[in-house]
């Protein structure tokens, strides 16, 4: 029986890890996702960077994650009670190791009595754990661990496993004695057990101690003169052995690493929360997401990835975005203005949306968009030229788009003419409009919002001050395009801003 509460279901679950992950390695790349899970990392190996970065398309499997999400931030002791649970799983999974390990069959049974122990307290300790959560997936987990508590099946492995544990641990209280040179092994009547005197021997031959872990025998592979001892306790207690036997035999098909996988599934909630809380003692917001028919509302969203790297909510601007579902934006402005960073955020959101993540903004409401895909502009490719490149890569693109996707395009057809640039910008808008799905297109061509009427007109900010018209904002705002915005910053890049021409001139008459 396989615990989840990640996934809606297990065909979901199948269907994620099949699917290719190409594309999306290349769409994290463009938005810098990575980052940020870089950064849940530095604070917890555990967390699962491939649940985060590659997103499942299911909208079930976002509101169960959102759900889950909302009630562990609002339960502290919980997270906490889970965190400290974990260490059992990692405890659970050792243990199996060890018995995976182990060439003798005795130390395997007796590694594989101790994993049902753990199991058992892990089946038990969770149940109590989540007893009293409302989330869909763990109230569907707890039916499940209470219907193997009260079952009688369990009931019996129980009492058979911790009878026992306790006859054998029993026989570590045996006293033996050791006839060092006659190289034997036997059994007397003294107040040391076993690992006492088997100590005490190795420390007093040998200068080591004995670590007495939770086997019949420590050492794996076992010694030759374990081997002696388990033969010696065989003789005096020759039952327990082949009951040992026969309940490994009969219990070998638990399915242990059904429940040791639920370490991982943790990890991604009680991590993600761990570094949004963090975040927010820094001054930046989340919010869970709320979905929607129609409209895309984002109120003070900022990127993530350079939140984490600013560190500094005071350096960050935030912007607003508004789109209904199926309208393309256009958004225009001068180089450095803040053009990249906030087409990052809005994609950024989306990812985490998709994930039932809290995201990077105030408030946001969206559609469920099913795929986000991305063209950030790249470099040439060797045997091609950038613009052959460009429409390859947008070919693909196109086929893959439907109704429900958001798609961003950053700086098309720049190595082409301008003239030329607008043309194809304008058939690729027909393209989209016609598949009917959302997104949003940066560039310097400002009269492509100007040529079509159906897209949102987006501009980043600049302001005047004293003798400086071109001092960014950073802030994004819907009105028409500004084709003089920008004119400042490529005469100061090309050297010729008039200070310059002037000087030149003064130059000239000298």
């Amino acid at each position: 029986m396989k615990y989840e509460i990640l996934f809606s279901s297990e065909n979901v679950y199948k269907k994620w890890y099949d699917s290719s992950r190409t594309n999306v390695d290349v769409i994290n790349n463009d938005i810098n996702l990575d980052a940020v899970a870089e950064q849940v990392l530095k604070t917890s190996s555990g967390f699962p960077v491939q649940i985060f970065l590659y997103p499942c398309n299911d909208i079930n499997t976002t509101k169960l994650r959102a759900e889950i999400f909302r009630e562990l931030y609002e339960k502290p002791s919980v997270c906490e009670s889970l965190r400290e649970y974990i260490q059992q799983l990692i405890k659970l999974k050792k243990q199996k190791q060890d018995e995976f390990n182990s060439p003798n069959p005795i130390q395997k049974q007796q590694y594989f009595l101790t994993s049902v122990l753990s199991y058992i307290n892990c089946i038990e300790r969770l149940a109590e754990i989540i007893s009293s959560l409302k989330s869909k997936a763990f109230v569907s987990l707890y039916n499940k661990f209470n219907t193997i508590i009260t079952s009688p099946e369990y009931g019996k492995m129980k009492i058979k496993a911790e009878n026992l544990y306790e006859r054998v641990d029993n026989l570590l209280g045996m006293s033996l004695s050791f006839d060092i040179r006659n190289s034997a092994v036997g059994i007397r009547e003294n107040k040391s057990g076993v690992m006492v005197r088997l100590s005490e021997l190795y420390e007093n031959l040998i200068g080591t101690k004995l670590n007495p872990g939770f086997s019949i025998v420590n050492s794996n592979p076992i010694s030759a003169l374990e081997e002696d001892i388990i033969n010696v306790l065989k003789l005096r207690s020759p039952e327990t052995f082949e009951e040992l036997a026969e309940f490994y035999n009969f219990y070998a098909k638990i399915k242990f690493f059904d429940i040791i996988e639920l370490k991982e599934q943790l990890h991604f909630y009680l991590d993600y929360i761990d570094f949004v809380k963090q975040m927010q003692t820094k001054g930046f917001h989340f919010t869970l997401p709320v979905f929607t028919d129609n409209n895309l509302n984002a109120v003070n969203a900022y990127d993530l990835s350079l939140a984490v790297k600013l560190s500094d909510s005071e350096a960050i601007v935030s912007n607003d975005i508004s789109l209904s579902k199926g309208n393309l934006f256009v958004l225009s402005g001068p180089n450095q203005g803040g053009k990249t960073t906030f087409v990052r955020s809005v994609a950024q959101n989306i990812v985490l949306a998709q994930n039932g993540c809290f995201v990077a903004a105030e408030k946001y409401e969206t559609p469920y968009f099913d795929i986000l895909l991305t063209h950030f502009n790249h470099s040439e490719t060797l045997g091609h030229g950038r613009l052959e490149e460009e429409l390859e890569r947008i070919r693909e693109m196109l086929s893959r788009l439907t109704p429900d996707t958001f798609v961003l395009f950053n700086e098309c057809f720049m190595s082409t003419r301008r003239i030329d640039g607008v043309e194809l910008s304008l058939k690729l808008f027909d393209k989209l409009f016609e598949i009917g799905c959302s997104g949003g297109f940066v560039t310097h061509y400002y009269e492509i919002a100007e040529k079509d009427e159906r897209l949102r007109s987006f501009v980043a900010g600049v302001k005047t001050d004293g003798d400086k018209d071109d001092i960014r904002t950073y802030k994004i705002s819907e009105c028409p395009p500004k084709s003089t915005a920008y004119a400042r910053s490529i005469a100061e890049k090309c050297g010729i801003t008039f200070e310059r021409l002037q000087e030149l001139i003064n130059n000239e008459k000298a």
